[in-house]
């Protein structure tokens, strides 16, 4: 089984902002064409991050603000990010960095996940590869190595630079469509898992928890082709958005139906109840609209969404993982 880290280094404060809340999405086929060779049918999500497209202090001061970490957590997160500050001041104003993170399920028993860094004249790829590495052995404690393909640096443990020189990739046109879906942004995440991968899923899982309402996986599993979500951060505007990509219109009504009978089954809980009186109110800013197969979401500052999401956050985290939900 896979090591969870101990403590975050430097690169590990990237996949938090890609993971914790979780780049800028091309409107061409390039980061498909530079994927394609990576990814499979046992892919499960795929980010992208554009370092150049935030500030790395102020962005962590709004998510630490947006889940209440504790200041000592901050300035930890801070003093990580002071290499992310100097690389990119480094650079040219124009300059982006991208960073891809891939998760497959192939990987799930080692390092959860392997970058991918373009070489072209843009990203430092090199830089980045030594810096990545070092800090991944710091955080697992196990082997991470580098390897040069034809159009990108992977970094990943051993077995996963063995898998990726000896299986070529299988077309998955779906995480180009989620990547550029969002447009330009600092930080893209996209869910992508196969129609094997969901219906095994499904298998295992067959009902979710009664704390979330007890339906049938299912019924969100088969409601989305893909998921993206994309983040505008610090010093832009911050910025959410979120878009499903359903079957069809009935899958994406009835997606859209059964979120909401979760987010009800969350309001439920002890904690959010005790803690949030307006929970409902609240909930509604954050539940995704349906428009033929799409359903899409949009949190800003203008349409009170983000507002909405610093009020709930801490909570809902808080209820579901405490002792009070009961299964």
């Amino acid at each position: 089984m896979c090591r969870l880290p101990k403590r975050s280094g430097t690169f590990s404060l990237v996949l938090l902002l890609v993971l914790g809340i979780v780049a800028r999405a091309f409107a061409d086929d390039s980061a498909g064409a530079l994927l394609a060779p990576f990814v499979d049918r046992q892919t499960l999500w795929v980010a992208h991050i554009d370092l150049m497209a935030f500030d790395p202090k102020s962005s962590i001061d709004w998510l630490s603000e947006l889940v209440q970490l504790p200041a000592a957590e901050r300035d930890r997160l801070q003093s990580q990010a002071v290499p992310i500050h100097v690389l990119t001041q480094a650079l040219p104003r124009d300059a982006s960095v991208d960073v891809y993170l891939v998760g497959s399920l192939m990987d799930l028993g080692r390092l959860p996940f392997f970058l991918v860094l373009p070489l072209d004249n843009r990203t430092p790829a090199t830089a980045i590869a030594a810096e990545a590495r070092r800090e991944l052995e710091k955080a697992f404690g196990r082997p991470i190595q580098v390897a040069r393909f034809s159009e990108a640096v992977i970094v990943g443990s051993p077995e996963t630079i063995a898998r990726l020189k000896k299986d070529p990739g299988v077309p998955r046109p779906e995480i180009q469509d989620a990547l550029s879906a969002v447009g330009r942004v600092a930080v893209s995440v996209a869910w992508v898992a196969s129609d094997e991968l969901r219906k095994t899923f499904e298998t295992i899982v067959p009902r979710l928890p009664q704390f979330l309402g007890g339906g049938e996986t299912k019924n969100l599993t088969r409601g989305a082709d893909w998921v993206v979500l994309g983040l505008e951060l610090p010093p832009r505007k911050v910025a959410v958005r979120v878009i499903v990509q359903s079957p069809d219109t009935q899958a994406a009504a009835s997606l859209s139906a059964e979120l909401s009978h979760l987010v009800d089954a969350v309001g439920q809980l002890p904690t959010v109840q005790k803690s949030l009186p307006d929970f409902d109110a609240l909930s509604k800013k954050l539940l995704p609209s349906a428009a033929g197969d799409q359903l899409t979401l949009e949190l800003n500052e203008e349409n009170g969404g983000l507002a909405a999401l610093m009020t709930i956050a801490e909570p809902v985290l808080r209820g579901l993982t405490s002792g009070e939900r009961k299964d």
